[in-house]
């Protein structure tokens, strides 16, 4: 064994690092951050800071200073640092913070592109439905139906991190933003879907992490009137309204005794948007 780590509940969160040093001797060194998930401090079993490091806004190295730095290749937004090419490794392809652009173009742009180029050109922009339809846009819209939406700026700019906002988003997948600050797959405001689903899958397959993520998920699958269970969608004239989604969730939070989260529920139903 090289070395072991210790994850925590978030996407590229290391808490700690059981390591053993160039003379053969195991150590262990902890993982400290920012708000935007980059590492900060490092330190060791005894709490002496032991690394620090600071960064350009896209993450370009500006320093790392201290002996457990060399110990350590994850920085810039928990991912990981590859010394020799000077590029981060974001999953589905490499980043190069000196420039703030991937060295590969996006992965959903390659695949709306290969699904054009097998069954045609017979897609239409849904405007109101979040994505590319094929064979005209009908009355109703199914969920399954739609190919993820990439927008003309993306085309434009297939290399872009973040949308060029690294202060708000992150994206560890290398496959399209996150909103800093969100949780598993489901929660967050407008958030859902962290893990892609599998091909022939539609969202609700992506599986939710811990209790709290369930709840989002259910919260989501109500405001868009899908029942779980059945895996179809509602009537219009059984499915609940938002402001009983909302209590919904808020109740079942409560029952998890995470009460503060409970109250971004409140937030977003008094101000009458989806969480």
């Amino acid at each position: 064994m090289k070395a072991r780590y210790t994850l925590g509940p978030r996407t590229d969160e290391i808490i700690s690092k059981y390591y053993r040093d160039r003379y053969g001797n195991w150590h262990k060194l902890y993982y400290h951050y920012d708000a935007l998930g980059n590492v900060r401090v490092l330190t060791d079993e005894a709490g002496e800071v032991g690394g620090r490091y600071e960064y350009s806004p896209f993450g370009y190295p500006l320093m790392h200073r201290g002996k457990l730095t060399i110990y350590n290749n994850y920085t810039y937004t928990g991912r990981q640092w590859e010394r020799m090419s000077k590029l981060y490794y974001y999953r589905t392809r490499y980043y190069d913070s000196q420039t703030g652009r991937f060295t590969s173009v996006d992965r959903l742009i390659r695949e709306v592109e290969k699904r054009k180029k097998e069954e045609g050109m017979g897609y239409e922009r849904c405007s109101g439905c979040g994505g590319y339809i094929r064979g005209g846009i009908p009355e109703e819209i199914k969920q399954e139906e739609l190919i993820p939406e990439i927008q003309q700026r993306k085309y434009q700019q297939p290399y872009v991190y973040v949308e060029n906002n690294c202060v708000n988003y992150a994206d560890p997948l290398g496959e399209g933003r996150i909103e800093i600050g969100k949780w598993g797959n489901w929660c967050g405001p407008g958030w859902s879907g962290g893990e892609y689903p599998k091909e022939g899958q539609t969202k609700w397959h992506v599986p939710a992490k811990d209790k709290l993520d369930e709840i989002c998920k259910m919260h989501d699958a109500c405001f868009q009137g899908y029942d779980l269970t059945t895996k179809k969608y509602l009537p219009k004239e059984k499915r609940k309204s938002k402001e009983e989604c909302n209590e919904e969730a808020c109740e079942k939070i409560k029952r998890i005794d995470s009460s503060d989260l409970c109250d971004i529920v409140d937030k977003y139903k008094r101000e009458g948007e989806k969480i």
